[in-house]
């Protein structure tokens, strides 16, 4: 993608998935979610990957599904900050994105995702949050950034090209499955995936809320001008102490994991990435949707993936 140019207004850092505000506390270490979501193999995640896009710092590669998402996320942000009239007058355009896309496009999926918010959560309630969940047993900050929060709910936007709520590559609702969710297929639920708990767990800390209800709301892409844009939301309901259980036993493991490979590499007691071992699973054996996987090449590691006991998160 070395041809790759970027539209007016969009910066490369917008791909960067860090705090948009320094942290200035005390822990020593801050993660994000999105990186720990990486890391378990028995979510998708890949450890050499993680290895390769956090240590040696290979770029991500700004795909049109990266490009599309955040695009998005940036209008409805502006949707909701911005006067309509000016908001009207950047999006309600044929204005064209590095993807080819116009900028009415985007506005149509952003106005048909955000119906499912209420008037009243949508005049109260903060887009793009930033805040740090202090683990000092773990002497690190997890950054939490929920893309809309308001009282005891928070939600996340998801674009796919998935055309079914029930497909393996969007989260799923266990309520969706009266026969129960299919155990070979791939499926994953929100209620334990590791960026709904942790934000779940980091805001009623933060918040001392008893419970919090999370909504993923997607948007299929597959639609055209005057197309109605298929939609639908995903939910789950936290409370904070079955929810700060399930995070202590399956997520900060993943912190520590993260923060010993990171202080490792520092100390130079390996010199490559792909000393840590791949998920062949996660890229389908072929790299697929892997920024790293030109590194990677599936490089036999010397070390095993079961040799680094990653905690296994129930779908």
């Amino acid at each position: 993608m070395s041809d790759w140019v970027a539209p007016e207004g969009f910066q490369l850092s917008d791909l960067d998935d860090g705090p948009r505000e320094q942290y200035r506390g005390k822990m020593k270490h801050v993660i994000s979610v999105t990186e720990l979501k990486e890391i378990p193999p028995s979510h998708k995640g890949c450890p050499r990957k993680w290895a390769l896009m956090r240590l040696s710092k290979c770029p991500k590669i700004p795909g049109e599904p990266l490009i599309d998402g955040v695009f998005l996320h940036r209008c409805i942000q502006e949707r909701h900050d911005w006067p309509e009239a000016q908001w009207i007058a950047k999006w309600q355009t044929y204005t064209k994105s590095v993807t080819g896309k116009e900028y009415w496009w985007y506005a149509q999926l952003a106005l048909s995702i955000i119906r499912h918010v209420g008037e009243h959560e949508w005049a109260n309630g903060v887009a793009e949050a930033n805040l740090f969940l202090e683990i000092e047993e773990l002497d690190c900050a997890v950054y939490i950034k929920p893309d809309f929060l308001s009282f005891q709910k928070f939600r996340d936007w998801k674009s796919t090209a998935a055309r079914v709520k029930t497909s393996d590559w969007v989260l799923q609702d266990p309520a969706w499955w009266l026969g129960g969710l299919p155990t070979n297929q791939g499926h994953l639920t929100i209620t334990n995936d590791i960026q709904a708990r942790m934000y779940a767990h980091g805001l009623m800390q933060l918040l001392d809320w008893p419970i919090i209800d999370a909504e993923w709301t997607y948007g299929c892409k597959k639609f055209g001008r005057g197309d109605r844009v298929k939609t639908w939301v995903c939910q789950a309901r936290f409370e904070r102490d079955e929810t700060r259980a399930w995070v202590e036993q399956h997520a900060y493991p993943l912190v520590r994991f993260a923060i010993a490979l990171k202080e490792a590499w520092v100390e130079k007691q390996f010199d490559s990435p792909l000393v840590v071992p791949h998920n062949p699973k996660a890229c389908e054996f072929k790299g697929k949707f892997c920024d790293a996987y030109g590194y990677c090449k599936l490089f036999k590691s010397p070390v095993a993936l079961q040799s680094l006991h990653l905690p296994v998160i129930p779908a």
